[in-house]
């Protein structure tokens, strides 16, 4: 009986450590970017501190909410379907996100963006581990787990550098081409192995 990871060659086995890698970064990216662009959202958006808050709070409380069960819905529905649906998902509400035309907005569109954010990480974790074999397997999550190391460190300066240049809606919009880039690499190199 052949496994997944005998279907794919090491191309493919980069392409998905590295979709699995910008996916998760991704999520945790926005997790902290949005921090610093609190004040500007709350200028923009005509919200108190305290209402604010929300936006990060949401986020945070849909992501734990998922985290716990996404095993029984990869199992239910299958792991690069699941993958993708939260990715093209994160992508639509980061969109969403960015077009905010009012607090109650934003926070509604975090929630989404939070939900579909907290299957990034174990999922994406999930492929690596049954995509790489044997002593490649040490290999492909130690770098899985430098490079989320780079999410919450670039995170607030990521930030604040596209709030004071651009405005607080492009920390959402700069998800768009990381969602298309992450939707490729698992599609492509997903699509021989039975997942």
């Amino acid at each position: 009986m052949t496994t997944p990871h005998q279907t794919l060659n090491q191309n493919q086995r980069i392409g998905l450590l590295t979709g699995a890698i910008l996916a998760t970064i991704m999520s945790l990216l926005d997790a902290t970017a949005v921090n610093v662009s609190l004040p500007y959202i709350s200028g923009g958006l005509s919200g108190t501190p305290d209402t604010v808050t929300w936006v990060i709070i949401i986020y945070t409380l849909g992501a734990s909410l998922v985290t716990p069960i996404s095993a029984a819905v990869c199992q239910r529905y299958g792991i690069k379907t699941v993958f993708l649906t939260a990715i093209i998902i994160f992508g639509i509400s980061s969109v969403l996100c960015g077009f905010a035309s009012s607090l109650s907005m934003l926070i509604i569109t975090r929630a989404i963006q939070g939900l579909s954010g907290g299957f990034l990480s174990p999922v994406g974790e999930t492929i690596i581990l049954s995509q790489f074999e044997g002593k490649k397997r040490p290999k492909g999550m130690a770098i899985y787990g430098i490079c989320l190391m780079l999410g919450p460190v670039c995170g607030p300066v990521l930030g604040g550098i596209i709030t004071e240049y651009l405005s607080w809606s492009w920390v959402f919009y700069i998800n768009i081409p990381i969602c298309l880039i992450t939707v490729y690499l698992i599609s492509s190199n997903l699509k021989s192995a039975p997942l």
